[in-house]
């Protein structure tokens, strides 16, 4: 993995040499580091750090659980498969999955406890990521 030298990258990259295998460390890497920046960010709390924490873990064992079911002997590229499908999937999550988020926040304001809207919003995290990568993996094995 290349960490701040770009000459050799670029090489590899015009030869040809730089693979799919060798660009998923680099897309978990570049994901990880944005979770971490976001959390950054916030006034953190426990939740919020939880929160983050299977961010990371989803992203980094999603993509190779969805790395894993891609099909090598089709013509298409791991990357270009994982991009332009992955947007797809997060706007159709994000549909389904944003009026949970305002049941939750209701539950909250409802029963004045901002702990059981957190929690549920944590809940609902580790519920999204399951489906979100147990479909894309569904979706990238027919490609």
């Amino acid at each position: 993995m290349y960490w701040i030298g770009i000459k050799k990258l670029k090489k590899d990259l015009r030869e040809g040499t730089f693979t799919d295998r060798d660009a998923v460390p680099y897309l978990i890497a570049e994901g990880a580091l944005t979770e971490l920046g976001l959390l950054a960010g916030n006034k953190s709390n426990i939740f919020d750090v939880a929160a983050a924490a299977i961010g990371i873990a989803a992203l980094i064992l999603g993509i190779l659980f969805v790395y894993k079911y891609h099909n090598r002997d089709s013509r298409s590229s791991f990357l270009a498969c994982y991009i332009s499908m992955g947007w797809v999937l997060s706007i159709r999550y994000i549909l389904l999955f944003l009026p949970l988020v305002v049941i939750a926040a209701l539950l909250g304001v409802i029963f004045h406890s901002p702990a059981l809207t957190e929690s549920a919003m944590l809940l609902l995290t580790v519920v999204y990521y399951f489906a979100y990568y147990s479909k894309f993996a569904e979706h990238i094995s027919e490609v």
